[in-house]
């Protein structure tokens, strides 16, 4: 087999099939095809003049949660096997994500109202019908108990947007670090390596503490006259990949799959 052909098979393919999780070359590799597909989305929403007006405002950081919402809820699908599909594994996910926001913003362009972009989410809330009944309540309680200051913060904060990017990455932190204590592994290389300090507990404090310090100084650097809604474009994009992966970790630590 060619050198490149066994790198590929070895650091790409084998990870997705034998699910061992993210090494250092593929987490390169998807982090750059992230930062293209980024790029390539805001020109494409530069071009076609895509939900202006609605970009920015607070129904717009709302639906980007749901957004992020309805990727955790395929991507768990996935983990219980109710379809064995590779569509639903990352990266291809990004690609399927990327194409529903895409297709969904032109509809409501098309349709002079951001309504089918608002409500394309919804459906994937079926998904918890075929989950069953929820295995670990307490897993569910832990992570909800743990992100009740920042639930109330949304109330008095004039940046809905700010909020909810800091929101996204802490919910994805707190879910991993609960996940783990039951019993879970991290999937990421940089995550893997800091919970992997002992003990687990100044760990898991270290680990949120540090997401959410890196999305604050993120969403700040994106709030700028100069980018306008371009920085609120991206600030709701990476909402939704906070809180995608964060409620794929809660669902699979509440319904054990």
């Amino acid at each position: 087999m060619p050198p490149i052909l066994e790198l590929i098979r070895k650091y790409f393919i084998e990870p997705i099939l034998k699910g061992s999780g993210y090494n250092p070359v593929n987490t390169a590799a998807y982090a750059a095809l992230f930062l293209l597909a980024l790029l390539m989305v805001v020109k494409i929403f530069e071009k076609l003049r895509l939900l202006e007006g609605f970009i920015g405002t607070r129904k717009f950081t709302l639906t980007m949660v749901l957004y992020g919402v309805m990727a955790g809820l395929l991507r768990v699908a996935r983990d219980a096997g109710v379809t064995s599909t590779l569509l639903l594994v990352t990266p291809m996910i990004f690609g399927v994500m990327t194409a529903v926001f895409l297709s969904m913003a032109v509809a409501s362009k098309l349709l002079g109202s951001p309504l089918p972009f608002q409500l394309a989410p919804l459906p994937s809330i079926a998904v918890l019908a075929v989950l069953g009944a929820p295995q670990n309540l307490r897993a569910l309680a832990y992570i909800l108990a743990l992100n009740l200051p920042l639930i109330a913060a949304y109330i008095p904060a004039k940046q809905k947007s700010v909020v909810a990017l800091v929101h996204s990455q802490y919910f994805d932190a707190t879910a991993t670090v609960v996940a783990i204590s039951q019993g879970y592994w991290e999937q990421h290389v940089i995550p893997r390596l800091i919970l992997s300090i002992h003990p687990y507990p100044l760990a898991a404090v270290l680990f949120m503490s540090l997401k959410s310090l890196v999305a604050l100084l993120l969403a700040r650097a994106l709030t700028t006259p100069e980018l306008g809604w371009k920085g609120e474009l991206v600030k709701g994009i990476l909402t939704s990949l906070g809180f995608g992966t964060g409620v794929r970790d809660a669902l699979r630590a509440t319904y054990l799959v």
